[in-house]
């Protein structure tokens, strides 16, 4: 005996199958770029270390290297320590209580990442040659 099934719970069924997929998928990606995020301010917290080993004996920028070099080994430990759920849990929580902060952030960070795309996709030269009002005009007419 076959049965069959409501179209609508079968939609609801696959829609949040593909939900969860790319929720997945999502949190896949975060973890690896968190993990990538730890490795280098690991780096900086290396290279800040360094400095601060070549500074001379109790100078103020060589106790300025060590603090930086200690803050960020901590916050590359932080990363690595906490899970991607926690960390949007930690800025949903944020947002809620600093509101005006988390919509200036969110701005800041928009602004900062179409900077970085715009400026990021090969030389000027290929992007002029991608654009496709480049040279709509005859200027040798003029």
């Amino acid at each position: 005996m076959t049965t069959q099934s409501d179209p609508s719970a079968v939609l609801k069924d696959t829609m949040q199958t593909a939900a969860d997929t790319g929720a997945d998928m999502a949190r896949e990606k975060a973890t690896i770029a968190k993990d990538q995020t730890a490795d280098k301010v690991d780096q900086w917290a290396e290279a800040a270390a360094a400095a601060h080993a070549e500074a001379p004996d109790a100078s103020p920028a060589g106790d300025v290297l060590s603090q930086t070099a200690a803050s960020l080994s901590d916050i590359a430990h932080a990363l690595r320590s906490k899970e991607v759920d926690e960390f949007f849990a930690d800025a949903r929580h944020f947002a809620k209580e600093h509101p005006m902060i988390a919509l200036g952030g969110a701005a800041l960070a928009g602004f900062v990442a179409a900077r970085f795309l715009k400026s990021s996709p090969g030389t000027h030269a290929q992007r002029a040659a991608d654009d496709p009002w480049n040279n709509h005009l005859d200027r040798s007419a003029s």
